[in-house]
């Protein structure tokens, strides 16, 4: 009777004992076996990710991910043609789609405005010499400024024939001319210009040259032009663009990006990214949610007693000059209307409009309009008292530019006398993302933040900031070199060296004719690195040391020169209150797919990292300190040789008698640099690290080094000791510099090759650490796809014998950059078209040849005024590392504009 009948009874028989225990064998036997299968997968996947860090990948996912792994998952990761893909690291470009013929048409359209817009501004040259902006002028002759820092945003043009197309016409329309009092009051005017303009336009026609370029490249090769229209590139196998595939379709949304400091590559699942991006913000003093930055928004009170107030520069008699804070205003209902976004800082849009509102009002009511008033109270009438009457205001275009604002048409009634809002550039423009890079060269490892902030709402008054204050902070320090000190703040480590050389040059005259206690002394090189500069500086420290910095710079000038200085600290002072205020940032939450919020938090303290001004700021801060720092030492009988800072990098090196003060000079300094912000405590350093020697060594005496950005600095030498220098690496820099084969352009590759050796050269103190840099460089290349005759090739033209020349060369440009000179500038003979790199540009390019040899259509008047030459500026296309995440971006455009629809709709 079968087990599964029932007996007469009516009774379902029992199982047999047998049975059961047999089933259940069976089942811990199929446990067994699957948690074996499990652990031997377990161990394969962990093999596989020790081989990606060999070859400079390193793969993070979160450990419920890890658990979760299906067998088939685990046994993915050993599959060469995926570490064969990763390898070849996030800056690798797969072949792309052919060249469109949307986009020749737009380097053709975009290439015949820019020969129009150049022919009129090269005549507006000729007939009245150099053109400078008003707002040029106004930085000169009121700011005192040598270099312009206000840098007009450009134009927004969608990228579309269309957009290219109306702009043509619209430039057709001006004509070329100008007036010129010196031409007897007449206009100037190159008849028929625009025609050939449009002529030069229609002659190289771009479906043409784009069926021609492609054919032509079709011919040559085939099989590469089926590949790609099958959307398979021919730079990568087919099993490994089948990983790249699956990759982008796998649920973790892994993103491909570079570590920190060249430390390879990172394959790290969104959920992972996501959430070590959030323990940045998640219960730290210096965030809080960005709605709670309302509380502390007051509505515009005048009454000294109600304003809170940021301290300055101490001047006279200990005063101390007070700043009005930012948060200390509120824009009206009344001004806003139905624009109100006042308050709404929990959604990207509110975030930028509410931000653009606040500086708005800020740059036209509170702090630089014409009846505003900081430190004192407004007259009955509302105009400023006579204590504020002559202080300098922002120029209307600078406001304008600064807030994305149009300028005002004549009888349009805009608020706070701004124009229309620039709905295009305010389109683009995003809130700043937090996110992180992975330190792979910290044990264990360790996530840096960085701001995306490069379409942040602040990001132009960002960039005007950062310029003013570069250009303060240069002033000051050659003005220190002048009166016989050196400079505190580093540009490059190419300048580093040049120090050194030169203190090597004194010692060894010294050593040549050695002076009484010379070989009893002992030089001490010591380095610094101080802890999470950017998010520790106090706000309140930040503005009290860039204020002393400028009150600094007040003194040092006479006459009028004093009256801009002044005028300038007016100026910086408010625009860095207002962005250190209104830091938003956002973080993403753990929800995924379509769930998935931005949360947006306030960072009360400290500067952005991928602020800008950042640099700038940090340097500022802490030069007067550095200052005061080092002239207490002098007094106090330290002989500190060299003290050099690049942004938290610190290096100084001393000199004594030895058994005297040894270690001393470094436990004093970091004491007092821990030291600077006595109040808040802003500046904390990591103990130093640091090597010493005799000026006369032992024979058994080993050379010893530190590491200082990327130089090694070595205190060898023998009986005399020397000083030379190299390159540093980091033990986890991986060399996964651009493979041969990606679709880059050529000389972009042999442009990277030639750069390096060119920092090898300059880094360098003798040849043969040079050649050593070379080698290592070489045999890094080599694996990557470069031929040994390619290397030699792009070597030329830089040898060790070229070391001095090539150093005095880059030193004379530096020198007048710094002076408001040298760069390229603009170019009125050469024409640039821009062209997306993909397969038929080159040769589409080509196949102008005649056109770009002189424009042949035009030979008439304007000939004298036009580019002469034509070049191709070929823009990038996406890399392996922008392909991986292109998809959550899709995703997030689609989202916003679903988003967008409903508020229309509503």
């Amino acid at each position: 009777m079968s087990s599964k009948t029932k007996d007469s009874s009516g009774e379902k028989p029992r199982k047999d004992k047998n049975i059961e225990i047999s089933d259940k064998n069976k089942k811990n036997e199929g446990r067994t076996e699957r948690r074996h299968q499990r652990v031997f997968w377990e161990k394969k996947r962990t093999a596989s990710f020790d081989a990606y860090k060999r070859q400079g990948v390193s793969v993070f996912m979160d450990k419920e991910e890890l658990d979760k792994e299906t067998i088939v998952q685990m046994e993915s990761w050993g599959k060469p043609e995926r570490l064969e893909l990763l390898k070849r690291g996030d800056a690798f470009r797969m072949t792309p789609e052919a060249v469109r013929e949307s986009e020749t048409g737009i380097a053709v359209t975009r290439g015949a405005v820019d020969l129009l817009v150049g022919i009129r501004a090269n005549l507006r040259m000729e007939v009245h010499g150099k053109w400078t902006p008003e707002t040029q002028k106004w930085e000169k002759e009121t700011l005192g400024l040598k270099i312009p820092a206000f840098k007009r945003q450009k134009d927004k043009l969608p990228q579309t024939e269309e957009a290219w197309e109306e702009r043509l016409v619209k430039e057709l329309e001006k004509g070329v001319g100008t007036w010129s009092r010196n031409k007897g009051g007449g206009g100037i005017d190159i008849v028929g210009c625009p025609d050939r303009i449009q002529g030069f336009h229609n002659e190289w026609n771009p479906p043409r040259q784009s069926t021609e370029g492609a054919s032509k490249w079709k011919e040559k090769k085939g099989e590469k032009r089926k590949r790609v229209a099958e959307s398979r590139p021919d730079n990568i196998s087919i099993k490994e663009h089948i990983e790249f595939g699956a990759l982008r379709r796998d649920q973790r949304r892994w993103r491909f990006e570079r570590a920190d400091k060249g430390g390879g590559a990172v394959l790290i699942s969104r959920q992972r990214w996501k959430r070590e991006a959030r323990k940045q913000v998640e219960g730290k003093e210096a965030y809080a949610k960005a709605n709670e930055i309302e509380k502390e928004f007051r509505e515009e009170n005048l009454d000294p007693k109600g304003v809170r107030w940021l301290e300055g520069a101490t001047g006279d008699n200990n005063s101390i000059r007070l700043w009005r804070s930012s948060l200390d205003f509120k824009p009206l209902k009344k001004d806003i209307g139905e624009e109100r976004r006042e308050g709404e800082w929990t959604s990207e849009e509110g975030v930028i409009q509410s931000t653009l509102t606040r500086l708005e009002y800020w740059m036209t009511q509170a702090e630089f309009g014409p009846g505003s008033g900081r430190r004192v109270c407004r007259e009955g009438n509302g105009q400023r008292t006579d204590e504020t009457k002559d202080r300098v205001d922002l120029p209307e275009d600078i406001i304008r530019d600064l807030v994305a604002r149009k300028k005002k048409e004549e009888g349009e009634n805009a608020r706070w006398g701004l124009g229309k809002i620039d709905t295009l550039s305010r389109s683009e423009m995003k809130a700043i993302a937090l996110e992180v890079t992975q330190k792979l060269h910290k044990t264990p490892v360790e996530q840096r933040p960085v701001g995306r902030a490069f379409a942040s709402p602040t990001r132009p008054l960002e960039t005007f900031v950062n310029n003013l204050l570069v250009e303060v902070i240069g002033d000051g320090e050659r003005e220190r070199n002048k009166d016989g000190q050196d400079r505190i703040i580093l540009e490059d480590s190419r300048e580093l060296v040049g120090d050194l050389e030169k203190m090597m040059k004194v010692w060894d005259e010294e050593h040549t004719n050695p002076y009484p206690g010379l070989w009893e002394e002992r030089v001490e090189i010591e380095t610094w690195d101080v802890s999470a500069l950017y998010p520790s500086l106090k706000i309140q420290y930040v503005i009290r040391e860039i204020d002393t910095l400028l009150v600094e710079r007040i003194d040092s000038r006479k006459g009028e020169e004093k009256k801009r200085a002044e005028a300038l600290r007016e100026i910086v002072i408010p625009l860095i209150i207002f962005q250190l205020q209104h830091q938003i940032v956002y973080v993403l939450s753990d929800e995924r797919e379509e769930k998935e919020e931005k949360i947006f938090y306030w960072q009360k303290e400290g500067v952005g990292i991928g602020n800008v001004a950042s640099g700038a700021l940090a340097n500022g801060t802490l030069l007067v300190g550095e200052r005061k720092m080092l002239k207490e030492m002098k007094e106090q009988g330290y002989r500190v040789l060299l003290y050099k800072r690049y942004i938290d990098d610190i290096l100084a090196i001393f000199e004594h008698q030895d058994g005297l003060q040894k270690r001393k000079g470094a436990e004093m300094m970091e004491k007092l640099i821990n030291g600077l912000d006595s109040k808040d405590g802003s500046i904390k350093v990591t103990p130093a690290k640091g090597i010493s020697s005799m000026r006369k060594r032992e024979k058994k005496t080993q050379e010893e080094s530190v590491e200082y950005l990327d130089v090694e600095i070595v205190l060898t030498g023998q009986p005399e000791m020397r000083l030379e220098t190299g390159i540093y690496r980091k033990a986890a820099a991986a060399d996964m510099y651009i493979q041969a084969n990606s679709a880059h352009p050529w000389a972009l590759k042999m442009g990277v090759v030639k750069g390096e050796l060119i920092r090898y050269l300059t880094r360098c103190s003798t040849e043969e650490r040079f050649e050593k840099a070379w080698a290592r460089f070489r045999a890094a290349l080599l694996t990557r796809g470069y031929t040994g005759g390619q290397l030699q090739k792009a070597r030329g033209g830089v040898g060790w014998s070229d070391r001095r020349e090539r150093i005095d060369k880059m030193d004379e440009r530096a020198r007048e950059r710094a002076e408001g000179g040298g760069g390229r500038g603009y170019d009125k003979n050469t024409l640039s078209i821009y062209i997306p790199f993909r397969p038929g540009a080159e040769e589409w390019w080509e196949g102008g040849a005649e056109l770009r040899e002189g424009l042949e259509c035009l030979e008439h008047e304007e000939k004298q005024y036009m580019a002469q030459n034509m070049r191709v500026n070929y823009i990038k296309t996406p890399t392996l590392g922008g392909l991986m995440k292109k998809r959550n971006g899709d995703k997030e455009k689609q989202k916003a504009g679903e988003k967008s629809k409903k508020r229309k709709v509503s």
